[in-house]
C-alpha cells in the first residue's frame, strides 16, 4: 500500500505548492499573496485617504 501524499494548492490561483511555501503563506503561493498583500495596501491607502477629507 503507498501512502497517497498529500498535495497542497494556492487558494487563490489552485498553483500546486509544497508543504513549507503553503504553511508560511498562510495557504497562498508567493504570486498571489504579493498579489493580496499590494490590494489589502491600496485599501487601507483609500481608506486613510477618505478619513483626512
Amino acid at each position: 500500500m503507498s501512502e497517497k501524499k498529500k498535495t497542497y494548492h494556492c487558494k487563490y490561483c489552485g498553483r500546486k505548492m509544497n508543504k513549507l511555501d503553503y504553511e508560511m503563506n498562510n495557504g497562498y503561493c508567493g504570486k498571489c499573496r504579493d498579489l493580496l498583500d499590494w490590494k489589502q495596501v491600496l485599501g487601507d491607502y483609500k481608506k486613510f485617504k477618505k478619513e483626512k477629507e
